[in-house]
């Protein structure tokens, strides 16, 4: 018994289920799924920390006002992210399936999370 794994990277989301076809169609007889994921998260996250900072200081000023109160600067911020969440489709095993034509995929969406939790000083 030979088992050999081979990881694909398509950056063309339009090219995935001919990629799976022509996989079959030379002879693979288990794919174990499909997952997308982002390969570079940095701009990403940058655009989440501005609008997660820009949400905690609205938040904050509203919560400010209704006390009576005014924010000064920040005491304390800090950063919790877990990343990107790949979004996995299951293939079903491609035994018996012939090969060579293009398989359906349905693509899906990936968020980036990220939250902050800033302690601002008050006047």
């Amino acid at each position: 018994m030979v088992n050999n794994t081979l990881n694909v990277t398509v950056r063309d989301l339009k090219m995935v289920g001919d990629v799976l076809g022509k996989a079959v169609g030379a002879g693979a007889n288990s794919i174990n799924g499909v997952i997308f994921s982002v390969s570079d998260t940095a701009a990403l996250e940058a655009e989440a920390r501005d609008k997660a900072m820009a949400d905690a200081k609205a938040r904050a000023e509203q919560l400010a006002r209704a006390a009576g109160v005014t924010l000064d600067q920040p005491m304390s911020i800090n950063e919790y992210t877990a990343g990107p969440i790949p979004y996995e489709v299951k293939a079903a095993p491609a035994l018996g399936v012939g090969g060579g034509e293009t398989v359906p995929v349905s693509t899906g969406q990936i968020q980036v999370n990220l939250q902050v939790t800033v302690t601002y000083i008050i006047k």
